[in-house]
């Protein structure tokens, strides 16, 4: 399997089929810039917010390993990558925080608004969709 079969799947799979190309691309991040792998996260957070459903513990917890293992939290250049990560496949807030706080873009009013908005441990990515 290569990333490149998620083509054969539809635009939005389930978040199955994410999981499993998801840990691919965590597999072959050794192999691979940690840019590579971030911008393939990015990609498949797309498709993972697209399943309305929040990512598995264990795909969760990879990720925001490999995002603290890889050194992606160190490159100023990267922290918009991660937090965007983050929103997509729900990490934990307390996670989530932290890289705000490090965070000085254009963007860090709505990362911190996604991070109000959440209830609970999580990030809550359809927060806005939820009616009132």
């Amino acid at each position: 399997m290569k990333l490149e079969d998620l083509n054969s799947h539809p635009e939005y799979p389930k978040w199955d089929i994410v999981e499993q190309f998801c840990n691919l691309a965590l597999d072959q991040a050794e192999t691979v810039t940690v840019n590579e792998t971030l911008g393939n996260l990015k990609y498949l957070g797309d498709k993972q917010w697209h399943t309305y459903e929040p990512a598995s513990d264990a795909l969760r917890d990879r990720i925001k390993n490999w995002l603290i293992q890889s050194g992606a939290l160190d490159s100023t250049e990267n922290h918009v990558a991660v937090l965007v990560i983050s929103f997509c496949f729900s990490l934990d807030k307390e996670f989530y925080s932290t890289v705000l706080e490090k965070y000085v873009g254009a963007e860090k009013l709505q990362f911190a608004k996604d991070l109000e908005n959440s209830h609970g441990d999580f990030i809550d990515p359809w927060w806005s969709l939820k009616k009132p």
